[in-house]
């Protein structure tokens, strides 16, 4: 008798809690489901389909407590409540995540960001309609895109499209370009950055300056903490890329949210040229002193920005003076700032054809 009164009083418990569960997501789902004509548009293949929030509430509710990385590298922690997005995949599009290279998420106020391919693959992606046991306010319905362990720049409020992306071609770099070198020849104009008057460049002109005639329609940014971004090419050249003052390089741009700003900028990557930071690559690579100054080793410098190793480079001044340069010559280079502000280019074994004032480019030599 007292076994059976036990297992009695397991499944009572078992049925209350999930009745609790199911009352509960129910009520959220409620609270937060808004209009009953308000849609999701996903984006696959080209084509468009637009699923009802109210139908995307009834897939099952998934309630977990994550953690996350917010705009001050801080580690934060909060309880959500939603969908997954594979389950919305599954059900209306008939795909999995891994049918899937990238995602760009869209907010209703035309914030956007690409998810990177390695999180895509790597973590759950929740369409979360609750956050720490209260329905989304009013501003950030109807769903919050919420990615656990990454930053909160991914997190996407007021969702309003998804764009499942197939795959990006990722071009072999084969040339860098060193932008305070370069843009000493381009105009520039006041930018007013939080009260502070900087110099700022129309991103489109770097671009031009070197194989605009690539069709890739996406940039990749990668800042010198390690955060990297995929921006819309036609984006990116609305945008202006600021060039001095606090946070440079950053790309800035008036029109889109500051959300999709990106500061301390690393490397700029477009076709087959990688955009460098000479200012950012001093300060993230180990210094070796050149007279009286903090350098780097070149080749550091070309082997963060993904360049393959030539039997030959070609170093290009702004001036349009050049000297060609072994693989083997190139382990003793090192780049330097001057006091005048120009990038210098140092080897201790070499003669002075190998010194160059305004370093503006270093190329595979064809």
């Amino acid at each position: 008798m007292k076994i059976m009164l036990k297992r009695l009083i397991i499944a009572l418990i078992i049925i209350i809690t999930a009745i609790l569960l199911f009352s509960g997501c129910s009520s959220s789902r409620e609270e937060a489901a808004g209009s009953p004509d308000e849609v999701l548009t996903i984006i696959w293949k080209g084509g468009e389909t637009e699923i009802k929030v109210s139908e995307i509430m009834d897939l099952d509710c998934l309630e977990k407590e994550i953690s996350a990385i917010d705009s001050e590298n801080e580690d934060c922690v909060r309880t959500v409540k939603g969908v997954l997005l594979e389950d919305v995949l599954n059900n209306y599009i008939g795909i999995g995540m891994s049918d899937i290279y990238s995602i760009r998420f869209t907010a209703g106020d035309g914030y956007a960001i690409e998810i990177p391919p390695e999180i895509v693959q790597k973590r759950e992606i929740i369409l979360a309609y609750e956050m720490d046991g209260e329905p989304l306010e009013e501003k950030s319905k109807p769903f919050r895109a919420v990615i656990p362990d990454e930053r909160t720049m991914y997190w996407v409020k007021n969702l309003a499209e998804i764009e499942l992306i197939e795959g990006h071609v990722i071009n072999k770099v084969t040339g860098i370009v060193f932008i305070e070198s370069l843009t000493k020849v381009l105009a520039t104009e006041d930018y007013d950055y939080y009260g502070s008057i900087d110099r700022a460049i129309p991103a489109a002109d770097l671009l031009m300056e070197f194989r605009e005639e690539d069709e890739q329609d996406f940039i990749i940014i990668v800042s010198s903490d390690g955060l990297e971004k995929n921006e819309d090419k036609e984006i990116f050249k609305g945008g202006f890329l600021k060039i001095d003052g606090e946070d440079s390089p950053a790309f800035l741009d008036p029109e889109i949210p500051k959300g999709m700003w990106l500061k301390d900028i690393f490397a700029i990557f477009y076709g087959q040229t990688a955009y460098i930071s000479a200012v950012q690559s001093i300060e993230m690579f180990e210094n070796t002193p050149v007279e009286g100054k903090d350098g780097v080793w070149i080749k550091e410098i070309l082997e963060k920005a993904g360049m393959e190793e030539y039997s030959n480079y070609l170093m290009r001044a702004l001036d349009g003076y050049s000297v060609e340069v072994s693989s083997l010559d190139l382990e003793d280079g090192v780049l330097y700032i001057n006091e005048d502000g120009q990038i210098c280019t140092y080897f201790e074994e070499m003669g002075k054809k190998y010194v160059i004032k305004d370093l503006v480019s270093i190329e595979n030599k064809k």
